[in-house]
């Protein structure tokens, strides 16, 4: 079983702690472009959805006047048939013309009937492009509540690691040991924890918190000196006992 001895034990104990701490507060920063750009989606999708119903109703409106329109147009027409129709002298033209204004009369009964469904539809669709457009409200103000949330967490999450980031560098000024330092930063760049404390287990056998490994005897008794790291040989965690640094 390897191990190191350095009176900074209890040191770097601490400097792992801020080093951790500093590394959620970072980890947590990194993770705010993704929660806002998944807010900002959910706002194009309302957008898009929104779009849809108000693309909808005003295709439905058109229908609506165009069929109006005929309408319109064919009352017009029966109108014109019904002036034209005392001026017929053959009674077979006279038949012809009587044909001509019931077909427009069946016809504009159609086209008011269409209309009459259309109104119905642009209804439905103004109860729908409401809705659309609450909705749409609504995921506006989220947005923009979530944003103003993220970007003031933002701000304390970044002081918060300012303050953690200044707390190492007092604790670095305890160091006594340079090169066991230098090594801890090192194997701090591969594992957020290098150094694990062993809690004492009275009557019990010590395990490795990293691997769950049993410590060995020869380990437990290099746990038991002071100002010493026991090296796991399994995950090769830095070792300490809870009793130690306490």
């Amino acid at each position: 079983m390897d191990y190191i001895s350095t009176p900074d034990v209890k040191t770097l104990l601490e400097i792992q702690k801020t080093d951790f701490q500093y590394g959620l507060y970072i980890d947590e920063i990194a993770s705010i472009p993704e929660k806002i750009k998944r807010a900002e989606e959910e706002l194009r999708k309302a957008e898009t959805v929104r779009q849809t119903f108000a693309d909808s109703l005003k295709k439905i409106q058109l229908s609506q006047r165009e069929a109006e329109l005929k309408v319109a147009e064919t009352e017009n027409l029966i109108e014109k048939y019904q002036l034209q129709i005392h001026s017929v002298k053959d009674n077979a033209a006279y038949q012809t013309m009587l044909r001509q204004i019931d077909n427009a009369k069946t016809r504009k009964d159609e086209l008011e009937t269409s209309a009459l469904v259309l109104l119905e539809d642009i209804e439905k669709a103004l109860e729908e492009d409401s809705r659309a457009k609450q909705t749409l409200e609504e995921c506006v103000k989220k947005k923009e509540e979530t944003v103003a949330a993220l970007e003031k967490r933002k701000q304390q999450l970044e002081a918060y690691a300012a303050l953690e980031k200044q707390k190492k560098i007092q604790l670095c000024t305890k160091i006594t040991s340079r090169e066991i330092f230098d090594r801890y930063e090192a194997l701090r760049t591969k594992k957020k924890r290098i150094i694990f404390v062993v809690r004492d287990v009275a009557g019990g056998r010590l395990s490795c918190p990293c691997c769950n490994m049993s410590v060995t005897s020869s380990t437990s008794g290099l746990l038991k000196k002071a100002d010493t790291f026991a090296v796991c040989p399994e995950c090769a965690a830095w070792l300490c006992l809870e009793s130690m640094v306490l």
